[in-house]
């Protein structure tokens, strides 16, 4: 019974963004609208579980970050248990990440402590430092490796079907062959000898 409360009081003791945060929480639409990669200011962005426990502590820490960052870069946050699609679009494997979404639409991923200090930094100076990656783009293909592997699997087993008839095709055409070959061979054996 203990354990059943203290489940029920972590599962409602999430922290979430206030509603004067300074972090926007973004969703797939608001992306698309802020035009975040291709406006004139950058986005400091977290991707976050509100399960996760790293998140849970770095949570209140991106907020007071977002209070008080004096840089021209916005501050927002998305959680991947809601947008799902998005996440996905970034190839995001694991929670909290952050990544700079800089005004050439150029990606930058914070690998640093998840302190304010050491976030201000980073958005200071030290995002030039760090690799760049080139957006994602948004796959429309009909195309994933699932259904790719789904298709060749399917021809595979065409083919597989179509050795089989072949076969025995080829087989019940020689026992044909044979049969009918057997056949004359007894009707000459059974013709009359002439003397």
């Amino acid at each position: 019974m203990y354990i059943l409360i203290l489940l029920i009081v972590q599962v409602y003791s999430y922290h979430t963004f206030s509603e004067n945060s300074k972090v926007k929480t973004l969703n797939q639409t608001e992306f698309q609208q802020l035009n975040i990669g291709r406006d004139s200011h950058s986005w400091f962005i977290l991707f976050y579980r509100p399960s996760c426990p790293h998140c849970q502590k770095v949570l209140p820490v991106w907020e007071s970050f977002a209070e008080h960052n004096q840089t021209l870069s916005k501050i927002g946050a998305v959680n991947c248990e809601v947008e799902k699609d998005l996440c996905k679009l970034f190839s995001i494997d694991a929670v909290p990440t952050m990544i700079l979404i800089s005004e050439g639409g150029n990606l930058h991923h914070y690998s640093g402590n998840r302190t304010k200090e050491s976030f201000i930094q980073f958005l200071d100076k030290n995002w030039q430092n760090n690799e760049t990656e080139t957006p994602p783009k948004e796959d429309f293909s009909i195309f994933d490796t699932t259904t790719i592997f789904i298709l060749l699997l399917l021809v595979l087993v065409g083919f597989l079907i179509w050795i089989y008839f072949q076969e025995k095709y080829e087989y019940s055409s020689i026992s044909s062959q044979a049969n009918q070959s057997s056949i004359i061979e007894m009707q000459e054996i059974n013709k009359p000898i002439e003397i």
